[in-house]
């Protein structure tokens, strides 16, 4: 196994265990993992720069996916302190359910007359993965009138990392590297303020045969316990990987790259994510050298399709795309069935019709009614494109 890569290991890893879809979602977390790496190493050794200021590496990922469809699973597969992959590596993890806007950044406390410092989440685990598997709970904290600065909080945490908080008592000042993994249901989907910018984004609406998939993987993991000969393989295989990174002297892109981001055509401002994400999956793939050179592969332009392709459905609406995938997986449903499907999906008959009601409006679906017989008035739904 001596010329094995790190993402080759966390692939067995995963599959000896029957996890699902794990090609779907592997190269994006260990993408962003290895990210995390390099970026502490270039914050302590500063190596690589943009605009004359050392760049931030950091990937963050958020996971889209109705409720019981592998948000908390697939965090703890990577995060947990036991039992996964990265939990007690060289690639330091960490969990954090909701928090104010105190509990996040610090604040400042008056003992015995004197102002003591208690900083925060983002302090504590400054050069953590940091999991959190329903992200609603901490926007929706944002609102309260205790936590208001929470949002520009989490922005610049996730963007430049500095984090300043003046109060009457004193100053709290300090930069954070964490990296964050989040998730959320599309129907609590709320990311406001250029926070879904600072994200990589998995959007996971399971299909018909992937439900299924789902119930298979589900039954076949039970009683697998974890070749303990693999851990050891994924454990010395992260450590060789930091330890590599401290020889890294310089980074490049290769122009293949930038030929395949100009056909994709990303808005600039989401280009670094793209950038990231091919940067992650070299360093998980490759040889480290001094002088590191990015380089396109036919995964990486696969991965870049489906971010794509996951970043337009979130845009567009991220309910809307979950209604619509069913609709155009089943044409001819019956507004009823429908409505019925997405409540194991975690949409009332109410989130439904809002979202058939816009679907409408911007000319996605089309609607035939049965009306002959007055008493029901049946609809049935058909995508239009």
């Amino acid at each position: 196994m001596e010329n094995e890569d790190l993402y080759g290991a966390c692939h067995d890893w995963m599959t000896q265990r029957n996890i699902g879809f794990v090609n779907m979602m592997l190269p994006f977390y260990v993408s962003a993992s290895c990210c995390h790496a390099l970026n502490l190493e270039n914050k302590k050794r500063e190596f690589y720069f943009e605009h004359g200021q050392p760049a931030d590496l950091r990937l963050h990922v958020f996971l889209a996916a109705p409720p019981g469809y592998m948000k908390t699973f697939i965090l703890k597969r990577f995060l947990d302190r036991r039992n996964s992959i990265f939990g007690d590596s060289a690639i330091k993890t960490a969990f954090m359910g909701q928090a104010t806007e105190a509990g996040f950044v610090g604040t400042i406390n008056m003992i015995d007359g004197e102002p003591v410092q208690s900083p925060g989440m983002a302090y504590d685990f400054q050069d953590h993965i940091l999991g959190i598997d329903e992200f609603s709970a901490l926007t929706n904290t944002m609102m309260a009138e205790h936590s208001k600065n929470l949002d520009n909080a989490l922005l610049t945490a996730l963007d430049s990392g500095y984090l300043i908080k003046r109060l009457a008592a004193g100053e709290i000042r300090y930069e954070t590297h964490l990296t964050l993994f989040g998730g959320s249901q599309p129907a609590r989907f709320n990311l406001s303020s250029g926070l879904g910018r600072r994200f990589l984004f998995i959007f996971f609406v399971p299909t018909t045969k992937q439900q299924r998939d789902m119930r298979m993987f589900r039954r076949a993991g039970k009683g697998t316990i974890g070749d303990k000969d693999l851990d050891s393989r994924v454990f010395h295989r992260t450590s060789k990987l930091v330890t590599d990174m401290q020889g890294i002297k310089s980074i490049e892109y290769h122009d293949s790259i930038y030929r395949e981001l100009d056909e994709i055509d990303v808005p600039h401002y989401e280009e670094p994510l793209f950038e990231k994400l091919a940067l992650g999956y070299n360093l998980a793939t490759k040889k480290v050298e001094k002088s590191f050179v990015v380089t396109m592969t036919p995964t990486i332009k696969e991965m870049w399709k489906l971010e794509k392709e996951w970043r337009h459905k979130i845009k567009s609406g991220a309910q809307d795309a979950q209604v619509i995938q069913f609709i155009e997986e089943t044409p001819g449903i019956s507004e009823a069935d429908l409505k019925e499907k997405m409540l194991d999906f975690g949409m009332t008959f109410s989130d439904t019709a809002i979202a058939i009601e816009s679907l409408r409006k911007q000319h996605r679906i089309g609607i035939i009614a049965d009306r002959r017989d007055k008493k029901k008035r049946k609809r049935y739904l058909w995508p239009m494109h």
